[in-house]
């Protein structure tokens, strides 16, 4: 009886033994965890667009060629204004016109006021700066000779401004004195057909000195003295472009003195001549 109860308990034991290296046999030797068998869920956020890093991983755009602006054609027009004379004249000489022997003294200083003794040179600069008002109000680009009396311009340095701006009009502003204080009245100068220098500007040149003496009349009821040709200004013989002086008046007359330095008088001047500038150029 103790013989058997000894065998079976042994019998037990063994038993037991067997079963848990069956259980150790079955673990896998690799430890590690299984990889699940579904993709992870993975939040993406839009990056902010200052991330540098983000910046350089952006597709650019295909490289498109950009065509060339065409140039674009001068806004406008120009017009050079040339307030006569200055405060000190020069009577170094230079010539009228391109290689021309005749010699004439570089700037004038002009006359004055026969009662009032204001100088030319003072009172066109006025009426000029008036006119460039008038004219840049009217979309017109204004180049001036002179801003003040302090200069040392000569004729051909005066026709060269002009020049070297392509200008459309070249209006030279002066006025007139005579020996005779009875005469008065408004004229203008322009080269003729048979300049040697300017001739072939001659046709537009009456045109805008028409124009303005017109423009001048109507404003002021100046006398018209017409417009007359002449190669003996240097001004206009070194001028490219089409041009013209403008007397504004007899400073030697009284009365036009008078009127001549007056701020009404001298706006309605301004507005004449502005007038016929704005004619001529077609606007």
């Amino acid at each position: 009886m103790d013989f058997r109860k000894r065998f079976i308990v042994l019998i037990m034991i063994l038993s037991v033994a067997l079963a848990g290296c069956s259980q150790k046999i079955s673990e896998p030797s690799d430890t590690r965890p299984l990889k699940p068998d579904y993709s992870p869920v993975i939040e993406e956020t839009e990056p902010e667009p200052s991330d540098p890093a983000i910046v350089g991983t952006l597709p650019s755009e295909p490289d498109v060629p950009v065509p060339a602006e065409p140039a674009l054609p001068r806004e406008g027009y120009v017009v050079t204004l040339d307030p006569g004379h200055q405060a000190e004249e020069s009577r170094i000489l230079e010539p009228i016109g391109p290689e021309s022997e005749v010699m004439k003294s570089r700037v004038s200083s002009g006359t004055q006021g026969i009662d009032t003794r204001i100088p030319e040179h003072e009172l066109v600069l006025d009426i000029s700066q008036r006119v460039r008002t008038l004219l840049v109000e009217s979309g017109i680009q204004v180049v001036m000779t002179r801003t003040t009396a302090d200069v040392d311009l000569s004729n051909i340095d005066r026709a060269r401004i002009a020049n070297d701006n392509d200008s459309d009009l070249f209006v030279r502003i002066h006025a007139n004195g005579a020996d005779d204080s009875r005469v008065n009245g408004i004229s203008a100068y322009y080269p003729g057909t048979g300049n040697q220098w300017a001739g072939h500007l001659s046709d537009d040149c009456r045109r805008a000195s028409l124009m303005i003496l017109e423009g001048i009349v109507r404003e002021t009821g100046a006398k018209d003295r017409g417009v007359r040709a002449s190669d003996s200004y240097t001004g206009i013989n070194w001028s490219e472009v089409p041009v013209t002086i403008i007397e504004t008046g007899f400073m030697t007359n009284p009365d036009e003195d008078l009127l001549l330095s007056t701020a009404d008088y001298r706006q309605r001047m301004a507005r004449g001549i502005a007038d016929g500038i704005i004619r001529y150029l077609g606007l």
